[in-house]
């Protein structure tokens, strides 16, 4: 099979230095026509752009790891996005510690990350696993430190727990949370002890100052928006006296299966139980903690931790920094503040009088007009600062949820991304799940670019992901999904451990029209956003693939007979599209193939929009 040839391939590079940071929140809305009917989806049938695909193509990509001929059959199938929602909400949880024990080897990290992307890749409940995603990039744990790297086991169960909570309480995750093994292993909460002034004992101070910085209240104060208050002179929302409140109350919790209280060797132990308190290493004097809230002396453990955690739930900072961390992770970067604010409300209240109903706050995430509002067509501040650039891990599952993936023949039935120097993904992507470097993510949520991709030196916008997404990175990601589409595909990997993408479909669809294929493959990886540039480089492509000149925009660049033109561009395409549909297998897939690449390594795909 051929590769990308030269002309083709000199225009995609041209798009793509010409246009990345453009793209990513300034891209012009594409003037392809969108069919005036809405019809529904079908598995059988080319994808076809229409207001309501885009719209299902959209809702996938912000609620899945990636849209699918099928799953936007499915979607469609429902008579509202609401409705989807819910029929997600209550599918039975995919649990990945099983898969893991069935693994064995529960010291060595592979088996874990394996078994994440069959789930991303392979579940039903996209929805739950996409939202537990989000978690844990903010309430981090990293396998990165030791004594986690060999406890998998525990690692996977912490995940499994952010899965289950993804439409639970927010207060019954935040103690699920503080009390899990391994966040008390990662943020030493594990074993902290009262102050023993003699002994030079202080309590830890680490857990309590990242559950308010990072997991509940942020920084400063908010207002409901999300907006530090006051404006240019934001108030913090803690003081280094709250920490050593709250440190007090995180006293004398140790692992459920230890005999002991003194011990450096961490690994032995149960890392599933929640942790018990052992009571005499439990500070039990008075704590002042935030907004007034004072516990009496003498409270146990428990009873400390349970004041502590309702004080943190109830600060009214809790629905707007926890709102606007879920929207960046699934939506948008920039959130407007009136977007946050209504996310915000259905944090404090659900409809029903209930607080921190997370079901409810990831429906209106999703059914915000903000995020339903489509970036490709409207015309406001807002929409023009729309959109996220998608994290490497998306981007893989979306190319391998889009391509059908399965496991390589030689890959013990696990997905493997394509290397030929390293299967550790971490190194590949420069992410992997609950492997960042730090508690604050791979990335923090208010990264702005050296760049100002706002246009305004004051205001540059937020683009977390960004802050990853160096060149090397992106070129030896790249090179990795060239690999795969072309080394890796169904009809070229015979022996391999990678896994295999299958592109019978875009092959057949491809023989049924160069125009029907581009709009299959702009609605399956960019919802129906390609930009009339881009879709006339691929036309281009394709045309000359065949041995037909690029009629299609020719003859009115000349300024001849439109009416002349119009017949010429119509010949064309007829020639165009009989060629396509007698060609030989391999120029077949040569074409899928090398538009594919193109496709998946433009700044356009990088883009959520």
């Amino acid at each position: 099979m051929s590769t990308l040839k030269i002309p083709a391939l000199a225009l995609f590079i041209a798009l793509v230095l010409a246009g990345f940071l453009q793209v990513l929140y300034g891209v012009e809305p594409s003037k392809n026509a969108t069919n005036s009917s809405d019809t529904v989806l079908r598995i059988d049938e080319p994808l076809e752009k229409s207001e309501s695909s885009v719209d299902v193509a959209r809702l996938l990509t912000q609620a899945s790891f990636g849209p699918t001929h099928a799953s936007m059959a499915k979607a469609a199938s429902y008579d509202t996005a609401e409705a989807w929602i819910d029929a997600q909400i209550n599918l039975p949880q995919t649990l990945q510690l099983p898969k893991v024990q069935a693994l064995g080897h529960a010291s060595f990290r592979p088996p874990r990350h394996y078994i994440w992307w069959n789930t991303a890749v392979s579940a039903e409940d996209q929805l739950r696993q996409r939202v537990a995603f989000a978690l844990s990039e903010i309430f981090v744990v990293s396998d990165i430190d030791y004594t986690l790297g060999n406890a998998q086991h525990g690692v996977v169960h912490y995940y499994d727990m952010l899965a289950t909570s993804a439409f639970g309480n927010f207060r019954t995750l935040l103690e699920d949370i503080t009390l899990h093994p391994v966040m008390g292993i990662y943020l030493s909460m594990v074993r902290n002890e009262k102050a023993d002034p003699a002994n030079n004992i202080r309590p830890d101070e680490n857990y309590a100052r990242e559950i308010m910085q990072l997991f509940t209240i942020g920084l400063y104060e908010l207002d409901a928006g999300g907006q530090p208050i006051p404006a240019g002179n934001p108030a913090p929302s803690y003081t280094q006296s709250d920490v050593e409140e709250y440190a007090r109350v995180f006293t004398g919790w140790n692992f459920a299966d230890s005999p002991e209280w003194q011990s450096n060797n961490l690994t032995q132990y149960d890392k599933i139980t929640p942790m018990v308190p052992q009571e005499a290493f439990h500070d039990k004097g008075s704590k002042r903690l935030l907004r007034g809230v004072v516990t009496p002396e003498g409270l146990s453990a428990r009873e400390d931790l349970k004041i502590a955690l309702d004080s943190l739930f109830n600060h009214p900072n809790v629905g707007p920094f926890i709102g606007k961390s879920l929207i960046q992770r699934l939506v948008t970067s920039n959130p407007s503040p009136q977007y946050v604010a209504r996310v915000a409300a259905k944090f404090n209240d659900n409809g029903s009088g209930v607080r921190g109903d997370l079901s409810a706050v990831v429906k209106a995430i999703l059914l915000d007009s903000e995020a339903r509002q489509d970036p490709n067509t409207a015309d406001t501040t807002t929409v023009q600062n729309f959109g996220k650039l998608k994290e490497p891990l998306l981007r893989v599952t979306h190319i391998m949820r889009a391509l059908d993936a399965t496991p390589g023949v030689n890959s013990d039935s696990q997905l493997h991304m394509y290397s030929k120097t390293n299967d550790a993904v971490n190194v590949l992507l420069g992410q992997a799940v609950l492997s960042s470097p730090s508690v604050f993510n791979f990335f923090t949520p208010d990264f702005r670019s050296s760049y100002t991709l706002s246009g305004d030196e004051q205001t540059p916008l937020y683009a977390p992901e960004l802050q990853i997404l160096t060149e090397s990175l992106l070129s030896a990601t790249n090179n990795d999904l060239h690999a795969m589409l072309y080394d890796s595909n169904n009809r070229r990997n015979k022996v391999g451990r990678s896994v295999i993408l299958d592109i019978e479909a875009p092959i057949k669809i491809l023989r049924e029209g160069r125009d029907v294929f581009l709009e299959h493959v702009n609605m399956l990886f960019m919802s129906g956003g390609m930009s009339d540039n881009m879709m006339n480089v691929l036309s281009g492509y394709i045309n000359e693939s065949v041995g037909v000149g690029n009629a299609n925009t020719q003859g009115l660049r000349s300024g001849a007979n439109v009416k002349a033109s119009k017949a010429l561009t119509i010949e064309a395409n007829s020639t165009v599209n009989q060629l396509l549909a007698n060609a030989d297998e391999e120029l077949a897939e040569s074409i899928v193939v090398d538009s594919l690449f193109m496709i998946l390594a433009s700044p356009e795909f990088m883009v959520q929009r």
